[in-house]
């Protein structure tokens, strides 16, 4: 068998540098190019709405020009807040911990509960006289296990205006970072 190697040539380089030449551009900016155009407005006087859907979006396409979109926005409630007294940043973030203390009131109140609701139970199943039991601790227990169903009801719905709170906070421009180090 016989292997033959060979080294080909590089190509020969050209030493002449093309010199760059200006030129005039015949294309426009975009502003020169909107200046020059009229706006399109309806006959009628009256905005025209325009609803693009799949079915009509070839016809836009080809050869229309649109000019605006307006959009309806949602009617949500504007901040309670004068924007020129009050940084809206510090009023926002004063709402949220609100609600957060709110929360964190409750499910220690809920925690605390749970465990004398523990301690209740050891008792009522410790207890060799059933007339204790039944006077005593059975309306301890009862009573508070109703405040235990009614704090999980109040717990919910505190966790649910708090997550409407950060939604319409967000709604009405709030940055995320200005929660981030409040809620975790």
């Amino acid at each position: 068998m016989i292997t033959v190697f060979g080294f080909c040539d590089p190509p020969p380089r050209s030493t002449a540098v093309p010199s760059p030449t200006p030129s005039v551009s015949s294309r426009q900016s975009l502003a020169e190019y909107a200046g020059s155009r009229p706006l399109q407005r309806s006959s009628s006087g009256k905005k025209k709405s325009i609803v693009i859907t799949d079915e009509n979006l070839r016809d836009w396409a080809s050869g229309k020009e649109l000019t605006s979109v307006t959009r309806e926005t949602s009617k949500s409630p504007a901040p309670e807040f004068d924007l020129e007294t009050e940084a809206p940043r510090v009023v926002w973030r004063e709402r949220v911990q609100q609600s957060l203390r709110v929360v964190r009131d409750l499910e220690s109140e809920t925690s605390a509960l749970e465990s004398e609701i523990a301690g209740l139970w050891k008792l009522f199943y410790a207890c060799d006289e059933p007339d204790e039991r039944v006077q005593r601790l059975g309306p301890r227990l009862k009573q508070r296990i109703g405040r235990q169903r009614e704090l999980s009801v109040e717990l919910e719905d505190a966790r649910v205006d708090l997550q409407k709170l950060l939604a319409d906070a967000r709604r009405n421009g709030a940055l995320p970072g200005w929660f981030r180090d409040l809620v975790k």
